[in-house]
């Protein structure tokens, strides 16, 4: 496959991925005010959370030395806690790493080799690796072009911190020289290895970032934005010129194709696709668990919801949502026809403070500790209820006890039906201390479901005729459960 053709406005989206600068940059050597890269005028394109300041170089012990002064100007001057907008590349291990400082942003630490085997990181490293990778920092592992430290050894440490890797170009490669075949030839070998590799999940830029770019010129994609990393702009498009980036963006297509296949960017479209109609699979079931879980905590009528579910073939959460527009719709149609009575405003009370609050000759508020406020304030509100609907409830009433033969024939129907749909047996039924009545059972063969959702679904739909029986006069609700009366201390002292 024949990478695609380069312009200067794709080189930086073709290589887009890298979070860390080249190593070549000159090092700082004012450590409380640190080498920034990004002082230029800031980009408004760029969102707000992608913007940061780059250093470069620091050495650990500059970093201490920064983490020092940091606290001390908090502890003593009462300075506040830094932004966390600084990120520090290629930060290199003269020292083992202990404090990071708290404005960094992300660290990345500059590879280095052991001095007696110059294949094997050395013991700064590996132990800076470590800290850095239990601090909140984000961090990778930065790789110059001329490393001798094992590519395996790099990917290994890199996976088991959980760290990206990335790949630094020469610095000031203006041509396609030595250093450059050299940065070439790290990629292939980094290329090999980690594509390779079916279980190798860290990111290995600018590999990683150049894949993306060619699945997103397949899907037809286009950002607004080429890149928003400031360090991809120094690296490549700002300091890199255009035979060179395509040279490196060739070798990286040529390792890709090698090792993938030349078909590999339509099974990688595939393979994309595919999972994410999966994962939106997945999303739909885990929020149809999550309701039905809490169906029966965040609903009035969970049982009629999955009978009309079970009933239509629809999903809870449709059939859910249809119950409930067709309950708002009634309300609706109810308010818009039988409005509520006119909101009567409370009198002002003529004393200008209350008993328990009295002003002394100073004018300051003195308040009665023992005399207490009642909680209704006189300037609240009260609606009075709605006669209108309440009128609606008792003609239906009057009309259901003339067809049953009067009110104490309505009552007693009433009863019946009550007895039916075991509507004073909900919780046993829900316990499963009751079993379902042999009507409930006939109505969940009929409808698919199980028993004892047909019980309590019956016991929902009498509640709503009994709200209407209760607001027409022609039952009497039923009693506000009694006050649980408090156990006297039994004297016991209790061990264990």
């Amino acid at each position: 496959m024949t990478p695609p053709e380069s312009t200067q406005t794709d080189d930086a989206a073709a290589l887009t991925g890298s979070h860390l600068p080249e190593s070549a940059t000159t090092v700082a050597d004012n450590v409380d005010i640190p080498t920034q890269v990004s002082d230029d005028q800031v980009d408004e394109s760029i969102p707000e959370e992608f913007r940061y300041n780059l250093v470069f170089n620091k050495k650990v012990s500059e970093l201490r030395a920064l983490f020092e002064e940091q606290h001390r100007q908090i502890r003593e001057e009462g300075a506040e806690k830094p932004k966390r907008d600084v990120a520090y590349q290629s930060v290199i291990c003269d020292e083992q790493l202990n404090q990071i400082p708290l404005d960094a942003r992300s660290i990345g630490l500059l590879v280095q080799a052991d001095d007696q085997n110059p294949a094997m990181l050395s013991e700064n490293f590996e132990f800076s690796l470590i800290l850095a990778m239990g601090s909140s920092s984000p961090g990778t592992i930065d790789v110059p072009f001329d490393t001798s430290v094992d590519t395996r050894e790099i990917l290994y440490q890199a996976e088991s911190a959980g760290f990206g890797v990335n790949l630094l170009p020469p610095a000031n490669a203006t041509v396609i020289n030595a250093e450059v075949e050299a940065y070439c030839d790290l990629i292939r070998d980094y290329g090999r290895i980690s594509l390779h590799g079916q279980s190798c999940n860290i990111r290995v830029s600018p590999i990683d970032g150049y894949m993306e770019y060619l699945l997103y010129a397949e899907l037809g994609y286009k950002p607004k934005v080429i890149s928003t990393d400031e360090m991809m702009n120094l690296l490549y498009t700002d300091t890199m010129p255009e035979v060179v980036m395509d040279h490196v963006k060739a070798c990286i297509a040529e390792v890709v194709i090698e090792v993938l296949g030349p078909d590999f960017m339509k099974d990688l479209v595939v393979n994309t696709v595919k999972a994410l109609h999966l994962k939106d699979l997945q999303f739909m079931e885990a929020r149809a668990s999550i309701l039905e879980a809490e169906l029966d905590t965040r609903t009035p009528f969970p049982n009629m919801i999955r009978i009309l579910a079970e009933a239509t073939g629809l999903r809870g959460a449709d059939a859910a949502g249809l119950l409930f527009e067709l309950k708002n719709a009634i309300h609706t149609v109810l308010d818009k026809y039988l409005p509520s009575d006119p909101v009567v405003e409370p009198e002002p009370e003529n004393s200008t403070a209350s008993s328990a609050e009295v002003k002394n000759a100073d004018g300051v508020q003195q308040v009665d500790p023992e005399e207490k406020v009642p909680a209704e304030d006189s300037g609240m509100r009260v609606r009075a209820p709605n006669t209108k609907q309440a009128d609606l409830a008792k003609a239906l009433c009057l009309m259901a006890s003339s067809v049953a033969g009067g009110p104490d024939a309505l009552k007693a129907v009433w009863a019946s039906i009550e007895s039916a749909t075991q509507l004073d047996q909900r919780i046993n039924l829900d316990r499963e201390t009751t079993l379902p009545s042999l009507a409930a059972g006939r109505v969940a063969d009929a409808l698919g479901v199980a028993p004892k959702v047909a019980a309590l679904a019956a016991g929902e739909l009498a509640t709503l005729l009994q709200v209407v029986l209760e607001a027409g006069g022609a039952i009497e609700p039923p009693p506000p459960p009694a006050t649980p009366k408090p156990t006297p201390p039994s004297g016991l002292i209790a061990v264990g």
